[in-house]
């Protein structure tokens, strides 16, 4: 079952190419996060907006992860459909955050769910278009066969856990459940050694780490605190430290690569703040807007 509608999605993904193979992004190459796909374009978490992030020069595709009632990864942003972008199985616009619970939901019930023929509010040039919330492995078997623009490498994937310790039960398992669901779909997905797991939880990260140290893991932080306290919410030392871009500074930069950290931050879409992040020296950028992105790197790279 899962082949054929992957086969089915791949004839709309109009990506086939000749075999050949594939290599996976190196550590020292520059990083082009697309966010949520290519938000800034189609609609966020959906299949088509994957494939054209690549198409736009993503090396790795950002996206989140809820939990169905029936224990699937279901690839959206909150654990319930967005009021703001989202249609319910009848076709009506989703009226109220939370009225939605996608951990209450089916995957068959949640693919019944239009979250992309709406206008987003905060995206004007975003084409609206009929998609549905893809679980993680629909994701992966579209994009995976699909080759990036730099060098033909394959995609990497930045996959966050959305988890909070409110949530637990409510809209999602707990940390280690949640955890062991991810790290078990990687190994099933064989992308493991292309896949970094993220969070803004310390508790789910821990998780994630006690179940496989070898996987890579981001820590989200939006706060100003020093990087020294950041980390110490953390049982272990992470692979990339991922916070929003405001709060970088190349004091902060050169300090987290000194302790072994890549530096990642979020989210950012003007070309102008691109260019400073990259040579102030961050290691990959997310934005929603890849092909602008891939743009500057361009750039940047004749000139650095």
């Amino acid at each position: 079952m899962r082949i054929a509608f992957a086969a089915s999605l791949l004839l709309l993904a109009c990506t086939e190419q000749e075999p050949k193979e594939m290599l996976t992004v190196s550590p020292e190459a520059f990083d082009i996060q697309g966010h949520r796909g290519s938000r800034g374009h189609l609609p966020e978490n959906s299949i088509p907006g994957f494939i054209l992030a690549l198409e736009q020069g993503a090396t790795t595709l950002e996206l989140d992860l809820v939990v169905s009632a029936d224990s699937q990864l279901v690839v959206n942003h909150e654990p319930w459909l967005n009021p703001e972008i989202c249609k319910t199985p009848a076709g009506e616009p989703v009226r109220e955050e939370g009225e939605w619970n996608l951990y209450r939901m089916p995957m068959e019930q949640i693919r019944a769910c239009d979250c992309g023929s709406r206008a987003h509010p905060s995206f004007q040039t975003q084409k609206q278009m009929p998609v549905n919330r893809p679980a993680l492995w629909e994701v992966v078997q579209v994009t995976d066969h699909m080759r990036t623009r730099r060098d033909s490498i394959k995609p990497s994937y930045n996959i966050e856990i959305k988890f909070r310790d409110e949530g637990v039960n409510t809209y999602h398992p707990d940390a280690e459940t949640f955890a062991r669901l991810v790290v078990d779909e990687l190994n099933a997905l064989d992308i493991k050694e292309r896949a970094t797991i993220q969070s803004f939880s310390a508790k789910a990260l821990d998780a994630v780490n006690a179940l496989d140290p070898d996987i890579s893991t981001a820590w989200l932080v939006e706060d100003d605190a020093p990087l020294g306290e950041q980390l110490k919410k953390l049982s272990f030392t992470p692979d990339i430290y991922s916070p929003y871009h405001q709060i970088l500074s190349t004091e902060r930069i050169a300090e987290a690569h000194e302790k072994g950290l890549r530096v990642i931050p979020w989210t950012v879409n003007e070309k102008e703040r691109m260019s400073e992040l990259i040579r102030w020296g961050v290691d990959g950028i997310i934005s929603d807007y890849p092909d602008s992105l891939w743009e500057v790197v361009m750039k940047e790279e004749k000139t650095l």
